[in-house]
């Protein structure tokens, strides 16, 4: 009974009221073509739109007062229409090129929409446009133009992102919302993703516990997929990306269809990527082979104009992912790879609107996310055991070792939306529990010898082992984030804070876990002990956020954010023994939570000829969890540690001119400098101090150009085991058409040179952690979009 009210609840909670519609098409001023994915915003409603692929656009049920509209675009200047939709029936709107960046696009990871230039916190942004341009191979290479967030490798395809110093369970990483959530060192979680279905990528450069909770002490990555849109009758879209990449012989394949009218839409879309092994200056790059593709889906359907419910899966699949191998964490000789990498997600969320005067919105959402990771590590490794006389008596051959494991996380959220007297507040509360089951296998043979040294029999062993126990970690969070304007709207100051509770459960795992020898299996071998035991843990924390923005100006302002962070250690943290070969991994049930004091201060400039800031920041941390080298049980070792105290100071600074009407010349800088207050030395994996400068804008009327030099200075402030990095300059070259149309059919090119000059060079990141020593050369981009 409760579920068919609670459905009466949904289908008739707001009645229709007396409403007007309007349509309309968008078109690119100079040369006249129309405009696909222009945001269409009704300022009064917070509702909206997008265009189609014929620049047309539909809006429903609008108050019969004058209404404004927001009109916005990446790389067009915004406006802001006053219309009387009783006296239109049809509007036309042209957009003028912009060829700065503007501060005046919307973002979500604030938890509600609002433009940047209103948000305090430090934020970057990247929007499928450029990702088209660029032709990426993850969004983790899309993503280190940007200051303060540097790119990392394990390997071609396995790549993550460190931001302001902090990287992997430090950050969230998003999709859609939902986590993805694995923090195993070589899960590769940011790449298992479409690269072209991302519509946009927003990246909170600093702490957001006070919105996400545990695990984003650094910041958060937030990955939004292309969706729907409703139009005024039905309608089909169809879209199609193919492209190559010299660098690695990869062949790229994506296509979209669209289709609904202004009740329902549904979008279907499927991609396809097959690469070879990549070529660096000094030759190819042995086992970086990488094959994947995606299917995706999501529906949306109105049930009234306030009511709406939206349905979003991915379905990702990679296939023998090669990760080039070497110190510290795999021996020179061994071939490792992903034979398969899976992700699986599936999301409902049901928006109702305008319940009251004051209740502006509630959200409800539910997900599940399962992410299979498979790891495939020949060793070539051969170890011979010698007798009492010193005479050789076994030789052991470590043929496979097969880590595997599942993490399923099934997660809810419900937040509203209230405008109370100026105040803006969002509240809520999102739990998730995450389940994992970790196992490895490892294949040997044993050579019993003779006097002679020979064979004289072969022993096939397997030994089953958990490097995880199963395992359990749930979070169950409340917040509540206040906004409001002061001074006539001079001051905007924000307040936030969440509350959080977060639950580990483990089961005892014994080492090993049992044993096969020529086919036989004993669950119980003689040695065997308990390498963990069962345990519950508990953490309580609460984190909370102040932001101001100060407008001296209309084009002056100045912002400051300050944070409290806190994060519990992982599952992967608290009980790792992962053997890879050359060393192992240890964690530490008794890690202590972390704790952080986030302070960020900026100031910016913002004109249509000229867009300045420059952040200083400063992140003291508490109980860092780090990784130190070590020995266990006479090996080496990297082992989980809490650092006493730690600090992360830097800045950023970027800037934009407009040097002609259709031209504009960008540069970025960031520095990060990491310290162990305790011992006053380095932190690990710091990145070096990095800048950007690129000339970009239109050729004529026919093309847009992009020229990126990419400089990175000698990074010598190492901890032990790190490697010292050279400086180096690369050059990248990025041409894309306009749209070219022909007939119904809209095309569009792409080409680009990454490396121009097929520099010699590494990545701190990358190199330190062992798997890349040298980046990719010279690499050649083609690339063509269909629509129609």
């Amino acid at each position: 009974m409760f579920r068919v009210l609670m459905f009466c609840w949904i289908l008739f909670i707001v009645h229709p009221v007396m409403a007007l519609d309007l349509e309309g098409t968008v078109q690119d001023s100079l040369t006249h073509k129309t405009l696909s994915r222009v945001n269409i915003t009704v300022q009064e409603t917070e509702t909206g739109t997008i265009t189609n692929s014929k620049g047309q656009f539909y809006l429903e049920n609008l108050p019969s007062d004058s209404i404004h509209l927001i009109i916005s675009h990446i790389g067009y200047q915004k406006q802001i229409l006053t219309v009387h939709p009783q006296n239109l029936e049809s509007l036309s709107i042209k957009l003028f090129p912009r060829v700065i960046g503007t501060e005046e696009i919307t973002v979500t990871s604030t938890r509600y929409e609002k433009t940047l230039q209103n948000v305090a916190m430090p934020i970057s942004i990247i929007r499928s446009e450029r990702i088209e341009q660029m032709a990426p191979t993850t969004i983790a290479d899309a993503l280190q133009r940007e200051p303060g967030i540097h790119l990392a490798r394990d390997g071609i395809w396995g790549t993550h992102v460190s931001i302001r110093g902090l990287s992997r369970s430090n950050i969230v990483t998003l999709v859609d919302g939902n986590r993805i959530d694995t923090a195993t060192d070589l899960a590769a979680g940011m790449s298992m993703i479409d690269i072209y279905d991302i519509e946009r990528t927003e990246v909170i450069k600093g702490s957001a516990s006070s919105l996400y909770g545990s695990g984003a002490i650094g910041g958060v990555v937030n990955i939004l997929t292309k969706d729907g849109w409703y139009g005024k009758e039905f309608f089909t879209s169809v879209r199609t990306l193919t492209g190559f990449n010299s660098v690695n012989q990869a062949l790229v394949g994506h296509g979209s269809f669209v289709m609904g009218d202004n009740n329902w839409y549904a979008r279907i879309s499927a991609s396809h990527r097959d690469a070879k092994d990549a070529e660096t200056p000094q030759g190819t790059l042995e086992n970086s082979q990488f094959r994947d593709h995606n299917l995706s889906a999501r529906f949306g359907v109105k049930f009234s104009p306030k009511v709406e419910l939206k349905f979003n899966g991915q379905r990702f699949r990679a296939f023998n992912v090669g990760i080039p191998g070497g110190y510290p964490l795999f021996p020179d000789q061994a071939t490792v790879k992903y034979p398969t990498e899976e992700r699986d997600l599936y999301s409902l969320t049901l928006n109702i609107g305008q319940l009251s005067s004051n209740l502006v919105k509630l959200q409800t959402r539910v997900f599940f996310q399962n992410i299979f990771r498979d790891v495939e590590n020949i060793p070539h490794i051969t170890r011979t055991l010698t007798g009492p006389d010193g005479q050789p008596v076994r030789r052991i051959n470590i043929n496979r070792v097969h880590p595997f494991a599942t993490h399923e996380t099934l997660g809810a959220q419900v937040q509203s939306e209230w405008l109370f007297s100026g105040h803006h507040i969002i509240a809520g509360f999102d739990t998730w529990r995450k389940e994992l089951d970790s196992q490895r296998t490892r294949d040997l043979s044993i050579d019993v010898l003779g006097s002679t040294g020979e064979p004289v029999k072969t022993i096939h062993q397997i030994i089953g082992e958990r490097p995880l126990p199963l395992a359990s970690y749930q979070s169950i969070g409340s917040f509540i984030h206040d906004e409001w304007a002061l001074l006539g709207n001079r001051l905007s100051l924000s307040l936030g804070g969440r509350y959080d509770v977060i639950n580990t459960k483990n089961e005892t795992v014994r080492d090993p876990d049992y044993i096969i020898v020529d086919g036989s299996r004993n669950d119980s071998p003689a040695s065997q002990e308990i390498l963990w035991s069962a345990s519950n843990q508990q953490d309580r924390s609460w984190s909370g956020n102040i932001g101001l923005i100060y407008r001296f100006t209309e084009k002056v302002n100045m912002t400051t954010t300050l944070a409290r962070s806190f994060r519990s250690p992982y599952l992967e943290e608290r009980y790792a023994y992962i053997d890879l070969g050359n060393l192992v991994r240890i964690g530490d049930p008794d890690l202590q939570p972390e704790n952080g004091r986030f302070f960020d201060v900026g100031l910016k400039y913002n004109s249509d000829k000229l867009f300045a800031s420059l952040h200083t920041f400063y992140n003291r941390l508490e109980n860092l969890v780090t990784e130190m080298p070590g020995q266990f049980e006479g090996r080496p070792a990297l082992i989980k540690t809490n650092i006493g105290k730690a600090e992360l100071t830097g800045f950023e600074a970027r800037a934009e001119w407009a040097i002609k009407r259709d031209k504009s010349l960008l540069f970025n800088m960031s520095y990060v400098r990491g310290t162990d207050l305790l011992s006053d030395t380095p932190l690990p994996t710091i990145p070096p101090l990095q800048a950007n400068i690129a000339l970009q804008g239109y050729l004529s009327s026919w093309a847009q150009f992009q020229i990126w030099l990419q400089m990175a200075a000698t990074q010598d402030r190492i901890v032990e085991n790190e490697f010292r990095t050279p400086g180096y300059t690369t050059v990248d070259v990025n041409i894309k058409s306009r749209q070219i149309k022909l007939a119904d059919l809209n095309m569009v090119l792409v080409f680009g040179i990454e490396n121009v000059l097929d520099r010699d060079y590494r990545n701190h990141l990358a190199s330190n952690r062992g798997q890349i020593t040298i980046e990719p050369g010279r690499n050649f981009i083609t690339q063509m979009q269909l629509q129609w």
